[in-house]
């Protein structure tokens, strides 16, 4: 896979946006601020999608 580091990065990302969510639910905090981190969170799901569409696909695959 020739991103592997970018997408084990965008991983490592939604992790800490994961992460945030939780902080956030703990702290009772705005709902605005839940909505953004959910929206960064599926803004990094598609970024990881769109590079593995991108590859491309193995003997194992095709």
């Amino acid at each position: 896979m020739k991103n592997r580091n970018y997408i084990n990065k965008q991983l490592d990302n939604l992790e800490g946006v994961l992460g945030n969510l939780r902080g956030i639910v703990s702290k009772q905090e705005p709902l605005e601020t839940y909505l953004k981190a959910l929206e960064k969170a599926g803004e990094l799901v598609e970024e990881v999608r769109s590079q593995i569409e991108n590859e491309p696909l193995s003997s194992r695959e095709g």
